[in-house]
């Protein structure tokens, strides 16, 4: 059985995107070391002008070559995006939990009158969560920035009373649930 990656390697689109990914990482590593010094030059009497054989981009109003810039920019654009796609997910991972949780009441042991009820209250939290504020910011747009600026000057001042309020319910089920356990 062949390898997804040896799959899509065999393909065009798949050898040209991983030729480009590889390029882009080279460049990454690469172009601040060859050409930062080029990037950072200031030639005044060159400021603002077009495309041209010196300088394929054009320069800056500073006279500085935007291939050059956008080369060594490459590094900072390929940290920024390896860090958006893991707070991607990261923050995926809250929604991959709540359908987890959802399959799993669905498919489990539990009566139906109690799936029921969980389903119902799996929908309102999402409802309430997700639907309701949506709602709210498109027709009401400065109301709610004003609400949620509001909510988060709350929060911020009662950070240390929800975070103690929040251990001790979660203190109070682990000891509640190690004693059935035990009994």
């Amino acid at each position: 059985m062949r390898s997804r990656w040896g799959q899509a390697l065999r393909t065009p689109v798949g050898l040209a995107a991983s030729i480009g990914l590889v390029a882009i990482i080279v460049l990454a590593i690469v172009g601040p070391i060859l050409w930062s010094d080029d990037a950072a030059r200031l030639d005044i009497l060159n400021a603002s002008q077009g495309a041209s054989r010196e300088h394929p981009l054009g320069t800056d109003a500073l006279g500085r070559d935007i291939l050059y810039r956008v080369l060594v920019a490459t590094r900072l654009s390929v940290t920024l995006a390896v860090l958006a796609a893991g707070l991607g997910a990261v923050i995926g991972i809250p929604g991959v939990s709540y359908l987890t949780a959802l399959h799993n009441l669905v498919t489990g042991k539990s009566s139906t009158a109690t799936q029921v009820i969980a389903v119902a209250v799996f929908v309102l939290i999402d409802f309430l969560l997700i639907i309701i504020p949506f709602a709210f910011l498109e027709l009401r747009p400065e109301a709610t920035k004003a609400l949620l600026k509001h909510t988060q000057d709350w929060l911020l001042s009662h950070a240390v009373r929800l975070m103690a309020a929040i251990a001790l319910l979660l203190g109070a089920y682990l000891a509640v649930s190690g004693l059935v356990r035990l009994s």
